[in-house]
């Protein structure tokens, strides 16, 4: 395996961006998820419970378990890696919420070296409160 395109091995040319990406995201999320409880962002009024969670094979890295819980974070050639955002938010919210963790994702790839892209559930409540929004 070329030693340029992996992942998770520590010496691999883009490991270490690929990890200082992860893990900024996902202090990113808990962050944004502070202050939007605290209600600093203008949006909230600090009395709602705002939860975003980055998990990582580069998570499970850090706590020693890249063997046992990470391996389901990346493909078997590791050449991909996946970031999975759980999160809990009022609905009310949700969207500019989820969208302001997309954009850090997009805003902060390191695209020289890897692309990002995002699917799940979330994106479909996005659209669908979108669309409900332009009918009202």
């Amino acid at each position: 395996m070329d030693r340029n395109v992996t992942l998770i091995d520590g010496y691999a040319d883009v490991y270490e961006r690929v990890q200082q990406f992860v893990l900024e995201y996902s202090d990113y999320a808990s962050n944004i998820s502070q202050a939007y409880n605290q209600g600093t962002n203008n949006i909230s009024k600090g009395n709602a419970n705002y939860k975003a969670i980055i998990d990582s094979y580069y998570h499970f890295e850090s706590m020693g378990l890249a063997n046992l819980l990470g391996s389901m974070f990346v493909t078997p050639q590791n050449t991909t890696a996946i970031l999975k955002v759980s999160y809990d938010v009022p609905l009310l919210n949700e969207a500019t919420f989820v969208e302001a963790i997309l954009a850090f994702g997009r805003d902060n790839v390191p695209d020289d070296l890897v692309t990002i892209s995002f699917t799940g559930e979330g994106l479909f409540v996005i659209e669908m409160i979108d669309a409900t929004a332009r009918y009202k």
